[in-house]
C-alpha cells in the first residue's frame, strides 16, 4: 500500500526551529522561524522552509543592509541532502554543522582573510565582548591580538609568515588543513559546545602551543602582544 505524504505543517516546521534556536541563543528572530543577526551594515539570516513531501530546508543568506536588495550569499546549509525528513532528522542534523564546516573553509579558499573563525555567539560575547561601560569588542584589536581561538580558525599569510608554518601545522588539534597561504585548524568536533571543560582544555592547549601573545586575554591587561603589524612585541 502507498504511503501518503503530507507536507510538513508550519507547528511540526516550528518544533524543529527551536532545537536551531536554543543553538543560537544570541540571534532574534523574525517571522516565527527566521534567526537574524545584526552587526553594522551586516544583516546574517538562517530561515527555515516546510517541503510538501514532509521535510524541511534550511538555507543561509548575508544581506547588505546600506544597499536595498542587495544579497552577497545564498546557499543550502545541507548541499547533498536539502531535504530533511522527520525520520532523518537526528541523522541529518551533524551533517548541517558538517555544511557549515564546508561554507567557512570555501570561504576562506576564495577570498584567503587574514584570520576568520566559525564559533558560538555565546562563546564569542564571552571572551571578546564587554558591557560596561559601554558595550564593546574589547578583545577585536588586530594591531595588538587575534580575539582567540574558536572551532574552527583561519590564519592568514600574514600569521603564517609571523608564527611559522611549521608550528601552526603542528597545533595540537582535531584537524589541520592547508587552505591557500593560510591554514585552517578545527580544535574540537561540536561547534556549540565550546564551553565543556574537555574543548576548553584543548582550547587552551593549542594557545599555549600557537604563543599566547598572539591573542586576547580579559584576564590579563597588561599582557605582552605580538602581531602581524608590530614590528615587535608590545605592551598593553
Amino acid at each position: 500500500m502507498p504511503v501518503k505524504i503530507k507536507p510538513l505543517t508550519k507547528q511540526q516546521l516550528f518544533e524543529y526551529f527551536k532545537v536551531y534556536r536554543d543553538a543560537f541563543p544570541d540571534w532574534a528572530v523574525e517571522n516565527e522561524v527566521v534567526l537574524v543577526r545584526l552587526q553594522g551594515p551586516i544583516k546574517q539570516c538562517i530561515a527555515f522552509e516546510a517541503l510538501r513531501g514532509g521535510a524541511y530546508r534550511p538555507s543561509s543568506s548575508v544581506e547588505v543592509l546600506v544597499s536595498d536588495g542587495v544579497r552577497i550569499l545564498f546557499s543550502f546549509l545541507d548541499i547533498k541532502n536539502r531535504e530533511i525528513l522527520p525520520r532523518d532528522y537526528l541523522v541529518k542534523w551533524p551533517r548541517i554543522v558538517k555544511a557549515m564546516e564546508e561554507q567557512f573553509v570555501e570561504l576562506c579558499r576564495n577570498t584567503s582573510p587574514v584570520w576568520g573563525s566559525v564559533r558560538d555567539d555565546k562563546e564569542y560575547w564571552t571572551k571578546v565582548m564587554t558591557e560596561s561601560p559601554v558595550v564593546s569588542a574589547i578583545g577585536r584589536d588586530f594591531g595588538k591580538y587575534l580575539p582567540g581561538l574558536f572551532w574552527m580558525n583561519f590564519l592568514g599569510k600574514p600569521y603564517v609568515n609571523l608564527i611559522e608554518k611549521s608550528r601552526l601545522a603542528s597545533t595540537p588539534s582535531l584537524t589541520v588543513q592547508e587552505i591557500d597561504e593560510g591554514l585552517c585548524l578545527k580544535l574540537y568536533e561540536d561547534p556549540f559546545k565550546g564551553s565543556e571543560s574537555l574543548n576548553r582544555k584543548s582550547e587552551e592547549k593549542a594557545r599555549q602551543h600557537i604563543g599566547v601573545q598572539y591573542f586576547f586575554q580579559r584576564e590579563n591587561k597588561a599582557q605582552e602582544t605580538a602581531s602581524p603589524w608590530t614590528t615587535e612585541t608590545s605592551r598593553n
